[in-house]
């Protein structure tokens, strides 16, 4: 009271008095994580983004330049038969084509060192456990992650082999075309063994970075995820250099790949179907028997069908997980939200008995020895 017998006005929350104190979180999402850190802040998530930028470009340069030199090397004290010359060196900087496997070699790669570049940055900052990207467990579940893989490739391989005869039947016109004239075999087995060993890497840092990072870096500024899953898909689909079918096709991949992370509490189930996506995409590129073993060419002309053969695939691949999850979570032990225990600073009118003692506002009373 004051002395005329008012009530006093409340402080401003920045003229009252706090104490840091450790305090449990409510139940955070996936895509909330980012508020279980310690010391929460709205920015730290997009300073922690700009570094890995700022890694991953130093990082990309290192290895783009040794790639080239020890690509000149062999190239210089091999015959001129070898399989990597100067016409590879070049379509390794325009398109990914599995008839010229250095090409698939410094494409896939220069993806895949988003993950070191992402590590780096969260330590630089401070960030623990940096697992936190992989999954509220702070780790990759990797028998949820082996579960849906299988899952992915059964659905994947039903849908894409069941629409191509789909199609031949209903147009009367072979889906398969003959090799060219000067296919490269061995160049092909080349491209399917890096693909085999670079594939599971690449997928993994796309969705480290935008399933991960970004998902995250949203959900830290905002509780509701559609919004986030939204930006976060749409910004997927444009880093694919496509045509609008193609790129279409890549966003709703993406969209399922936000939802499902949220979902299951982290990037597994995203993770499968992203590596399982890219295997099929590859192999078929890499056989021959389509009009190009171009990335590019690909991607170009595909039109609504494959828009709607990659709806068919996401429904089945999210019923499927779906089923798992209801079936197996609980005696898995696999959780989709996570409690973290952090630092705030509570004004000290509103602390409790508790966190009056953890702030040492509290004397301890001295023990009592008797007389």
């Amino acid at each position: 009271m004051t002395q005329n017998n008012q009530p006093q006005e409340p402080l401003y929350p920045w003229a009252q008095q706090t104490a840091r104190v450790r305090a449990r979180t409510e139940p955070l999402r996936y895509h909330e994580l980012w508020r279980g850190i310690n010391k929460p802040r709205w920015y730290k998530p997009l300073v922690v983004s700009l570094i890995g930028v700022g890694y991953y470009i130093a990082i990309s340069i290192v290895f783009v330049i040794l790639a080239f030199v020890a690509a000149f090397g062999i190239a210089f004290v091999t015959s001129a038969e070898s399989s990597i010359n100067l016409e590879d060196l070049l379509m390794s900087l325009s398109a990914i084509n599995t008839q010229h496997p250095l090409s698939i070699f410094i494409g896939l790669t220069s993806v895949a060192l988003m993950i070191p570049a992402g590590w780096l940055a969260l330590k630089t900052m401070g960030i623990k456990p940096t697992g936190r990207l992989w999954s509220v467990a702070l780790k990759i579940r990797w028998d949820l992650l082996l579960a849906a893989f299988a899952i992915a490739a059964v659905v994947l391989v039903i849908v894409q082999f069941g629409s191509m005869f789909i199609v031949s039947a209903v147009s009367g016109e072979p889906v398969l075309n003959e090799r060219p004239a000067d296919f490269d075999t061995r160049a092909m087995w080349i491209s399917v063994l890096l693909v085999l060993v670079l594939v599971p890497f690449q997928a993994t840092a796309e969705e480290y970075v935008f399933r991960g990072f970004l998902l995250q870096t949203f959900g830290n500024w905002m509780r509701n995820p559609v919004v986030a899953i939204l930006l976060t898909s749409a910004l997927f689909g444009a880093m694919h250099i496509y045509d609008i079918w193609g790129m279409l096709s890549v966003t709703l991949l993406g969209c399922l790949a936000a939802y499902l992370t949220i979902r299951t509490g982290g990037l597994e189930a995203a993770m499968a179907l992203h590596i399982v996506n890219n295997y099929v995409a590859f192999g078929f590129m890499a056989s021959g028997y389509l009009d190009s073993t171009s990335q590019e060419s690909q991607t170009s002309g595909s039109g609504p069908a494959l828009v709607l053969t990659e709806i068919v695939v996401l429904a089945l691949f999210w019923l499927a997980v779906e089923l798992l999850w209801k079936k197996k979570a609980a005696d898995r032990g696999w959780a989709n939200t996570r409690v973290d225990v952090i630092e705030v600073d509570v004004p000290i009118a509103e602390l409790t008995e508790e966190q009056r003692r953890q702030a040492g506002l509290v004397p301890v009373a001295a023990p009592n020895t008797g007389a």
